[in-house]
């Protein structure tokens, strides 16, 4: 079985392979909050 984040990167190539586009994933700000936590505050 695989992770969270292996389903979502075949996804990702499996949309790349049958379009033939590049995927672009949009992260709206209700995401923000998780940005605050994985990438350190500046100051």
């Amino acid at each position: 079985m695989r992770s969270d984040s292996g389903l979502f990167g075949h996804l990702l190539r499996q949309l790349h392979a049958q379009t033939g586009q590049r995927v672009v994933v949009l992260v709206d700000e209700y995401d923000k909050p998780i940005l605050g936590t994985i990438t350190p505050a500046r100051r």
